[in-house]
C-alpha cells in the first residue's frame, strides 16, 4: 500500500504514461498528445494521485514537483485532479517527492523501480528497446548543473581513460586522441 512511482516516455505523436507500485506492478496507464514535457509528467502524477491507495508519489521531474508545491498545473491536470473524488476525500495527506532517475540499474539481484516505470511507458510506444537513448530526450535541462553537465557530455568525442593510467600515459593517450580528431 502507499508507494508509485511514475515516469513519462515523449514521442512524436503522443506522449504515454506509467505508473507503478512498490511492487513493480503497473496500476494506471495512458497516452495523450501533451506539447511539453513537464505536462505529461504533472498528468502522470496526477492519475497517481486518483489510486485511493496512494499515500506518496514518487516523480523523476523536479519541475513537475515543484509546480505541484506552488499549485501551478496545467489545465489539464488540473481539469483530472478536479473530476477525481478521491482527492475531494482524502485532500492534501499524499506526499510527493522528487527522486533523480535514469541513472539506470543499480543493482544487479533488485530492479530500479522508477526505470521499471519508463520501460513500462516506452512499451505503450512499442518501441523495440527498454533502455534509455542519449539524446533522446525531450526534458529540458533548468538547472546550472544539468546545462554544463549537457555541454560537457557533447563536448566529448572519446570516452573518459581510465583511472589505472599515470599521468604520462594518459598525456600521451589525449594528444593521440587529438591528433585522430583533426
Amino acid at each position: 500500500m502507499g508507494m508509485q512511482l511514475v515516469d513519462a516516455a515523449e514521442y512524436a505523436e503522443r506522449s504515454r504514461f506509467a505508473v507503478v507500485d512498490s511492487k513493480g506492478q503497473t496500476r494506471i496507464s495512458a497516452s495523450i498528445p501533451c506539447e511539453h514535457p513537464e505536462e505529461t509528467e504533472e498528468v502522470a502524477v496526477a492519475l497517481a494521485l486518483t489510486d485511493p491507495t496512494c499515500m506518496t508519489v514518487i516523480c523523476d521531474s523536479r519541475q513537475a514537483v515543484r509546480n505541484f508545491a506552488k499549485r501551478w498545473v496545467w489545465r489539464r491536470v488540473a481539469q483530472i485532479l478536479r473530476n477525481s473524488p478521491v482527492q475531494r476525500a482524502v485532500g492534501f495527506q499524499t506526499r510527493l517527492l522528487w527522486f533523480p532517475t535514469h541513472i539506470g540499474e543499480v543493482s544487479e539481484t533488485q530492479r530500479h523501480l522508477n526505470e521499471m516505470a519508463h520501460a513500462k511507458a516506452r512499451k505503450l510506444g512499442n518501441r523495440a528497446s527498454e533502455r534509455r537513448l542519449w539524446g533522446n530526450t525531450e526534458d529540458r535541462l533548468t538547472s546550472y548543473n544539468e546545462i554544463t553537465k549537457a555541454f560537457y557530455l557533447a563536448r566529448l568525442t572519446f570516452p573518459p581513460h581510465s583511472d589505472k593510467l599515470n599521468r604520462t600515459q594518459a598525456a600521451a593517450l589525449r594528444q593521440h586522441d587529438l591528433c585522430g580528431v583533426v
